[in-house]
């Protein structure tokens, strides 16, 4: 695997991560806590966001984050919602949600949507990556670090639950958060400015 392979590899597992940890391993823990089942089946709809992504995808297509922007605008976008991500991601594990759902039930429904924007900025930025020769080679490292994110929110999650605690196991999942940073710096020392201005993707001819 070359720098860019692996730079979408650790992508793809940031993409994946919060994703299962809000629409499959969420669930677990309220089920766990002994939550009637029309409340986690409320929990369900949060995911809608990535359903909906369409409708705030031309926000990322068109503008970038100030200050962040100086590395690239798909980049900006990717790493702000990242650090979001890992905020809210801690926000979840120090909130009770017995005590307090409805607080809880707000920070999954950011990590879903900022999870959602960052999405959008990563597919774009590994179009954008490489030639079109090489689109193959990166869809396949980004599907194999979404794979690996899945086994480790969802099967990782649970064994490690059962020998921990919830509250640790959502901190320990914003940690890993931190390989999709790491992701965007691989690229990043390699090639300082990649040419990801905001220009619309065009239909391949």
């Amino acid at each position: 695997m070359n720098l860019k392979q692996i730079s979408i590899c650790f992508l793809g597992f940031a993409s994946g991560l919060p994703y299962m940890l809000v629409f499959v391993t969420l669930g677990t823990w309220l089920a766990v806590i002994n939550l009637d089942l029309a409340t986690i089946g409320f929990f369900a709809w949060i995911v809608l966001t990535y359903s909906l992504k369409f409708f705030w995808s031309p926000l990322v297509d068109n503008f970038s984050v100030p200050i962040l922007n100086r590395y690239g605008a798909r980049k900006s976008w990717i790493i702000l919602m990242q650090i979001l991500i890992i905020i809210f991601l801690l926000l979840i594990s120090i909130t009770d949600p017995l005590t307090n759902l409805s607080l809880f039930a707000l920070f999954a429904f950011f990590v879903a949507f900022f999870g959602s924007i960052q999405d959008i900025a990563i597919d774009a930025f590994r179009i954008e990556l490489a030639e079109i020769d090489e689109q193959g080679n990166l869809a396949a490292s980004y599907q194999f670090g979404y794979r690996i994110a899945i086994l480790v929110a969802t099967s990782g999650a649970l064994i490690l639950a059962s020998r921990t605690n919830w509250p640790f196991v959502y901190q320990l999942m914003s940690l890993f958060m931190i390989l999709g940073i790491i992701g965007l710096l691989l690229v990043l020392i390699k090639i300082p400015r990649l040419n990801d201005e905001i220009i619309p993707l065009k239909p391949l001819s």
